[in-house]
């Protein structure tokens, strides 16, 4: 029984055009930007309109809305960061893979 490849080629190819423009682009446009200030606003819009009680749940100070998009985007670092290891080792299986066949 063949073993599946772990990537596609088209997959192989677009994680090669990622890999050129580098890490660090990686983890600002796809942790912070992409995933990190998106799910940060999404979060303060959702918990404008909760209501608990009849009172807005979201915090009404600038300090707390910086905080809480901040948070989101430095979690979204470490996600992008572990998320590049994990793609780059698969990438590297790949090539070795190719490489003996």
């Amino acid at each position: 029984m063949a073993n599946k490849a772990l990537l596609s080629d088209k997959a192989a190819r677009h994680w090669e055009r990622a890999r050129i423009k580098g890490m660090w682009r990686y983890i600002l446009v796809h942790g912070v930007l992409l995933w990190g200030l998106s799910v940060g606003v999404g979060s303060l819009l959702f918990l404008a309109f909760a209501k608990r009680n009849g009172e807005v749940v979201a915090s009404d100070s600038l300090s707390g809305t910086v905080i809480h998009i901040a948070g989101f985007c430095l979690a979204g670092l470490l996600f992008s960061y572990l998320q590049w290891r994990a793609k780059e080792k698969i990438y590297q299986r790949h090539l070795a893979e190719k490489g003996n066949e």
